[in-house]
């Protein structure tokens, strides 16, 4: 019976051993289950969308995808791009027909739970961090619960991806782009989805002349101009046709473009593309915040990575300024959704605007 029992043993290690061994074998790592917290445990990343919060009735009577101005955009849009550029991350059937009315949800728009950089721990770190900087500022920026936002309460407060990274990208331009202006300034936002930044550099801060926003997919076109002109009546907001940017957009003296997330899911082309329009619009500032995670090393990678820094430079744009999104290595390690931060100038077309100013968020 004890030889019986050594043998049981020694087969249930050895068992062990060898599973371990073949499924380490393909890049997992094999944990107890105690040790892990109940958010690794199961990590879903499939789309997903807080079913409780808020939507409106004419959100209900607009966002719907055979509404004929989204259908006219779709028409519009594929006249004016064609077959003229190589397929980014975003293809035809990228956005699922719930993300029309649950835009704010966990969606191609903004991951919110998906992996360790965005669990509920990154949350409240970045949260706290942020807080022990920045508590005054932080405590003006108020989260909405609306269009299938998911969110945290920490600290009485409602939490959500779309509010911590705004902040923090908006404490970026205070420090190094709008401290150079006493009068406020006009801004393009390019791949500007539902207007997350938008709303609320325009509701939140005294920066903002004009704010343009413009983006390649229909549905983001459709959806951001309801949110920032229909829900949120922003005055200062325009929502740009792709088609029709030449209408919009020139001689509006714009100061900054900003692109967060965008060229990162674009392919070269189409980058080299929206440099051109930048060069055109004559913009001194250019903002850029590409895809990355905290193993990330610096690199500007298009879709098709392709890299896309010598476009920016050869276009005379000098880089001011590039640093990690967060400014504590271990935030930077473990917050939300860890990338870097880029600011680029281009001297022939600084204005005679530019000049000293005050930051406004503490």
């Amino acid at each position: 019976m004890k030889l019986l029992n050594s043998l049981r043993v020694f087969l249930r290690k050895f068992l062990k051993n060898l599973s371990v061994w073949y499924i380490e074998r393909y890049g997992y790592h094999v944990t107890d289950k105690k040790s892990l917290y109940d958010w690794q445990i199961n990590p879903d990343y499939k789309t997903r969308y807080n079913l409780e919060t808020k939507i409106p009735k004419d959100a209900k009577d607009y966002l719907y995808p055979t509404n004929p101005k989204l259908i006219q955009l779709r028409k519009d849009y594929q006249k004016f791009l064609g077959n003229n550029f190589k397929k980014g991350l975003w293809t035809e059937n990228y956005l699922g027909e719930k993300d029309l009315i649950y835009f704010k949800g966990d969606n191609p728009y903004v991951y919110q739970r998906r992996g360790n950089q965005q669990s509920q721990l990154a949350y409240l770190l970045t949260y706290f961090w942020l807080k022990s900087k920045h508590g005054k500022g932080l405590s003006s920026f108020n989260e909405e619960e609306s269009f299938g936002v998911f969110k945290y309460t920490i600290d009485n407060k409602i939490i959500s991806r779309d509010l911590l990274d705004s902040f923090n990208e908006i404490l970026f331009l205070e420090e190094h782009f709008f401290y150079n202006y006493d009068t406020k300034v006009n801004i393009l936002e390019i791949g500007a989805g539902y207007g997350r930044l938008a709303k609320w550099l325009t509701k939140n801060t005294n920066y903002i002349e004009h704010y343009y926003c413009i983006d390649a997919i229909p549905e983001s076109t459709f959806i951001s101009d309801y949110y920032l002109k229909h829900y949120n009546k922003i005055k200062e907001v325009t929502v740009v046709p792709i088609h029709q940017r030449k209408i919009f957009l020139e001689n509006q003296n714009i100061s900054l473009a900003v692109n967060i997330h965008s060229f990162s899911e674009m392919a070269i082309d189409f980058i080299k593309f929206w440099m051109e329009e930048v060069i055109s619009l004559r913009i001194p500032y250019l903002f850029i915040v590409p895809n990355a995670g905290h193993l990330y090393r610096g690199d500007l990678i298009s879709f098709d990575n392709k890299n896309f820094k010598n476009i920016i430079e050869s276009n005379g744009y000098e880089l001011v300024i590039k640093r990690d999104k967060y400014l504590e290595p271990n935030i930077q390690k473990y917050g939300l959704n860890p990338t870097m931060y880029y600011l680029y100038k281009n001297h022939k077309f600084v204005g005679i605007n530019e000049k000293f100013g005050n930051s406004e968020i503490t």
